[in-house]
């Protein structure tokens, strides 16, 4: 049943309905820091307000079920490699000889049968995951998340 199933909270980037939607969105604003340093503590407070919400909700019902929801926390990073203009790797160097720019993307080259080089950069995007469950999930444990007790809190009442 669906009551059953658990509920999974993300901090992940939201995917671009079509192409045409990315480059509108890219050219339009300039190249920001990652939202992840205000996200994940917002996404750690919706998770709370659910789980006390649910405990609330099974005193309400005089529910015999003794424990909360099971909580499981994953953490990580997404790596987006996108081709890097000649130009802008130039300034990137420049600026980091400078010294006026302590945050330097990492640039790498890596050779082509077409061509003699060609630039990547790389970009990563912190996440954080944090699955809600009535029941254990020992597969998340396994792969990684961390667990966190799923007893009820007894100053809610």
């Amino acid at each position: 049943t669906h009551e059953d199933r658990p509920i999974v909270f993300h901090t992940l980037p939201a995917t671009p309905k079509s192409p045409t939607d990315e480059a509108q969105k890219s050219s339009s604003t300039p190249p920001k820091r990652s939202k992840a340093t205000t996200a994940v503590p917002r996404l750690l407070s919706v998770v709370e307000i659910v789980k006390r919400e649910f405990i609330k909700s099974l005193a309400a019902k005089r529910s015999p079920r003794l424990a909360g929801l099971h909580q499981y926390n994953e953490i990580g990073c997404l790596e987006n490699t996108e081709p890097a203009v000649e130009e802008d790797r130039t300034a990137e160097i420049r600026r980091a000889l400078s010294g006026s720019n302590q945050s330097v993307p990492l640039l790498f080259s890596t050779t082509d049968p077409d061509s003699v080089t060609s630039s990547v950069k790389l970009k990563s995007t912190p996440f954080m995951k944090v699955t809600l469950s009535l029941n254990a999930l020992p597969e998340l444990a396994e792969s990684g998340a961390t667990y966190v007790s799923c007893l009820t809190d007894a100053f809610v009442h």
